[in-house]
């Protein structure tokens, strides 16, 4: 639902016309605190989970997503080679940076192009030679721009004449790319990770919210907005309160059959960055 839809059914009518939606104590930044909680207490993960193309630098650095809360899994792209679909690559966080136990090759000289009429979905790059499905698969690097460093696979590609050609890209991407320069490269790892929410700025946007966690968002903002102590005050608080424990205790409850203690791990499933919490993910035959 959107924000300035949300507001009007559900907030307290003594609150809900004393406040704008982007001011400090805005309808919006109450919400974004939520998300802020939510996040922390593992919560709002949910539904984030993302994956993208990335390339090593200096045989076992990978710079991670402006986006990234937390790196799940580290794997050799199927698209490229269906049979090393199962090869994962171990890694640890090292420096603000992720740090593969084992070297992987990056390209040495990929072919670079310049940009242009870029979208959410595609881009166009000058390409005399290009052919029908030539960059299908390909990681695009950008290298200049608000997204310089970033990496977009490519989906398809297509030659529409004039020495250009258009790709496509697998994800969208939730702003329209600015880069006018990049390179294509077909050595890359994907990352697979949680990423953290987008914080929201207009009252007329989607709220970034599972529907099991609207009730806490109602007694959030109602609890929020409310003069402390004053009527209805302390009922939206200790119903927030409760509906938080509530999914807390839902999110973090084992099901039947495994609260048992944990086992000790099998060969091939040790990844060092879970190590500690008992997590492990499953490396493959070759990794």
């Amino acid at each position: 639902m959107l924000l300035n839809a949300f507001v009007p059914a559900y907030i307290d009518g003594s609150v809900r016309g004393v406040r704008d939606y982007t001011g400090a104590r805005g309808w919006v930044n109450l919400t974004n605190l939520l998300l802020r909680k939510l996040e922390n207490k593992k919560l709002f993960h949910l539904g984030k989970m993302k994956t993208r193309g990335v390339e090593v630098d200096d045989d076992y650095w990978i710079t991670i997503p402006t986006d990234l809360r937390k790196a799940e899994r580290i794997f050799y792209p199927p698209s490229i080679d269906y049979r090393e679909r199962d090869v994962n690559y171990r890694f640890e966080m090292l420096n603000g940076r992720l740090r593969l136990e084992k070297p992987f090759d990056k390209k040495a000289s990929p072919d670079s192009f310049t940009l242009s009429s870029p979208s959410t979905t595609q881009i166009s790059i000058n390409d005399t030679d290009a052919t029908a499905d030539l960059w299908n698969d390909y990681l695009l690097k950008l290298t200049d721009g608000t997204f310089s460093g970033n990496g977009i696979i490519i989906k398809d590609s297509a030659a529409v004449g004039g020495g250009v050609a258009v790709l496509d890209f697998l994800h969208t991407e939730d702003t329209a790319i600015d880069s006018t320069a990049g390179y294509l490269t077909d050595q890359y790892l994907m990352l697979k990770y949680f990423g953290t929410f987008k914080v929201m700025t207009a009252a007329a946007e989607e709220i970034p919210i599972d529907d099991r966690y609207e009730d806490i968002l109602v007694n959030w903002l109602n609890y929020q907005a409310l003069p402390a102590k004053s009527k209805g005050w302390d009922k939206y608080k200790a119903a927030f309160e409760e509906d938080l424990e509530d999914a807390e205790d839902e999110e973090n409850t084992p099901e039947d059959g495994n609260a048992s203690a944990d086992a000790r791990p099998l060969d091939g499933f040790m990844n060092l960055t879970n190590y500690a919490t008992g997590e492990f993910d499953y490396e493959g035959d070759n990794a």
